[in-house]
């Protein structure tokens, strides 16, 4: 006691523990407590230390396993608020070993008319409930995860979506884990938050199945249901992606709807507007017949020349009309008409546009930038705006960028290459990317648009950065393997090679990204010169799959490599 009293710091933390756990051990559990205590309650002490001194506490406070758990209550609602979401989880590890010990244990069985025992997993989604908003769909991910692995013979609604989502995080599994999560959402009795988790899950998985119109469908549902959930904004944003693909314009209407009314500080609301204008306009036609450009174009002119006759000073209207007329300009590439219908809006002094009609004409004027080929940096608008608010203006970017380079990595390497295209990507990246500090939702358009401007190097620390974010993602990780593949070099190429491998496994087979593994990891044996003799059986394999080879692009890739080794 005088040494620790001597102690302060860090030092004194590790004093107080090693004070405390000594003193549980042999029994003193009362000096013990006094001294566990406060270092449970002591925010600037390490995690480890608190986890073991509420561990310690559990522990002293009965003889049993149930009531222990029970202390374990008690020190979880008292202590849980001020810990990290890793060792809320750690405190659900030790909730869930005391009730199935308590299960097991003679001592603690329940006497007649008690309630029964909560779940053995009731630790792991306890601690979701005290978990930031924004952090709470990851962490409920990883509670699942949890029960999914330490299940066992358990048999309820939670654990029947917990094994669901383990099924459905595979290739292999996918299939079979989307039926068992329709299933398990099926039960009325299933907890709340589980079911929203069930529900983003179930959409993913059907969009990674190649099923767009399900997953849409499921992602809307998502939506409608939880609009609160931050997570629900990016799931609108693949739902509307993945209906607008389908060319089914009453889903595509279902979607818009939905988008447009409850999310309307979305940065794309105005957009929406525009397209659910267009689609109204389409009556019963798919979504790819609306008006040209051109058309769309002379329409929201016609607008603002009236609106400039009849003294309309309304802002947000004139907003929605240059808006619309910006982006069917930019469509076909007049830029310098674009800016000046973007310069029409003029709202009066004292006025201020909604934030998401602001984010819509940054990202239209920062899109007409691009193809004007100017700088958008030394932009005075831009500037303006990123001086007020830098991160704000990167993201207005980063959507343009994702507008610009939205299709999928395979189906960028087997289409035709745009030059053109390919520098004003490579000038809107580079200016994205220095705008303001990177975060998670840039760089993974970032790891993208860097792979298809052919620069390498930026790609790589884009996707490194987004996988240490977001997980090893199919697209993240596909990303890295071509930035690699893209550097060269022994080291880059044998850590692609294995990257091919886990995408191919984690992508629907025969889509463009499987096809795209399949040529490069028979590019990397051939640039290697490893194992180049499976080459030509390998190439065999896959025409025998489809004697087209994924395309005329992947066909020629892998035909004249080949060549080289038959």
């Amino acid at each position: 006691a005088a040494m620790r009293g001597a102690l302060s710091g860090n030092a004194r933390i590790l004093a107080d523990a090693c004070c405390g756990l000594g003193l549980a051990r042999i029994g003193r559990h009362a000096e013990a407590d006094a001294v566990l205590a406060p270092l449970a309650a002591n925010p600037a002490a390490e995690p480890v230390f608190r986890i073991l001194a509420i561990t310690a506490l559990a522990e002293n406070a009965a003889a049993n396993a149930s009531g222990r758990r029970r202390a374990l209550d008690a020190l979880r609602a008292r202590y849980s608020a001020s810990l990290d979401d890793d060792s809320r989880l750690l405190l659900g590890d030790l909730d869930f070993r005391l009730a199935r010990a308590a299960a097991a244990d003679a001592t603690s069985t329940a006497t007649p008319g008690a309630p029964s025992p909560a779940p053995a997993w009731r630790g792991w989604l306890d601690a979701v409930a005290t978990t930031p908003p924004a952090r709470r769909t990851a962490v409920r991910a990883a509670a699942l995860a949890r029960i999914a692995q330490h299940a066992g013979s358990m048999d309820d609604p939670v654990v029947r979506v917990a094994r669901a989502l383990a099924a459905s995080s595979s290739s292999e599994g996918r299939a079979a884990g989307t039926v068992l999560l329709r299933a398990a959402l099926a039960d009325p009795a299933l907890d709340a938050g589980v079911r929203t988790l069930a529900m983003l899950e179930l959409g993913r998985a059907e969009l990674l199945l190649g099923h767009p119109s399900e997953g849409a469908t499921a992602l809307l549902e998502f939506a409608q249901a939880y609009p609160s959930e931050p997570v629900s904004r990016h799931a609108i944003d693949a739902a509307v992606a993945a209906a607008r693909g389908t060319g089914d314009s009453v889903l595509f209407a279902r979607v818009l709807a939905t988008a447009v009314a409850r999310f309307p500080d979305h940065p794309d609301h105005a957009a929406w507007r525009v397209e659910q204008s267009a689609l109204v306009l389409s009556s019963d036609n798919a979504v790819e017949s609306r008006e040209s450009p051109a058309r769309r174009a002379a329409l929201a002119l016609d607008g603002l020349d009236r609106a400039d006759r009849s003294g309309v000073t309304d802002p947000a209207l004139r907003a929605d009309l240059a808006i619309a007329a910006a982006d069917a300009l930019n469509d076909e590439v007049r830029a310098d008409a674009a800016l000046e219908a973007l310069d029409r809006v003029r709202p009066l002094p004292g006025t201020v546009l909604p934030e998401a009609v602001r984010q819509r004409i940054l990202e239209e004027r920062i899109r007409a930038l691009v193809l004007a080929t100017r700088s958008i940096e030394m932009d005075r608008i831009v500037a303006d705006a990123t001086a007020a608010d830098a991160n704000g203006t990167a993201d207005a970017a980063a959507r343009v960028l994702r507008r610009m380079s939205a299709a999928d990595l395979g189906s960028v390497a087997a289409g035709a290459v745009d030059e053109q295209q390919v520098a004003r990507i490579a000038r809107l990246a580079d200016a994205t990317l220095h705008l303001a500090s990177p975060t998670p939702e840039r760089d993974e358009v970032l790891a993208r648009a860097f792979i298809v401007a052919r620069m390498h190097d930026s790609a790589q620390a884009a996707a490194r950065r987004a996988i240490a974010a977001r997980g090893e993602r199919a697209d993240l990780t596909l990303a890295l393997a071509e930035s690699l593949w893209g550097i060269g070099g022994d080291a880059a190429l044998a850590e692609a090679f294995t990257l091919y491998e886990q995408v191919s496994r984690a992508v629907p087979e025969q889509s463009p990204a499987w096809w795209l593994c399949q040529t490069r990891r028979l590019q990397i044996l051939d640039r290697v010169n490893r194992s180049t003799e499976a080459i030509a059986p390998k190439v065999a394999r896959l025409k025998a799959i489809d004697p087209a080879l994924g395309g005329p692009a992947f066909a020629a890739s892998m035909l004249e490599v080949a060549a080289r080794h038959e």
